[in-house]
């Protein structure tokens, strides 16, 4: 895991963010498009502060 991208995350939000992910991966395959558009907000309410780097970890990962 990315050092400190879990730091102050507890566990049922990092499975949260895990099944988000998962239904944008989901709604991207099906549709072509959407995986920001569902995964962005999300990670913005929970820690606005991972928003800029986690997307592009994120994405690069699919």
């Amino acid at each position: 895991m990315i050092e400190g991208l879990s730091q102050g995350l507890g566990g049922g939000v990092i499975a949260l963010l895990a099944a988000v992910v998962t239904l944008a991966a989901f709604v991207q395959g099906t549709s072509g498009l959407g995986f920001a558009l569902i995964v962005a907000p999300v990670v913005g309410l929970v820690d606005p502060g991972l928003l800029p780097v986690s997307g592009a970890v994120l994405i690069a990962g699919f």
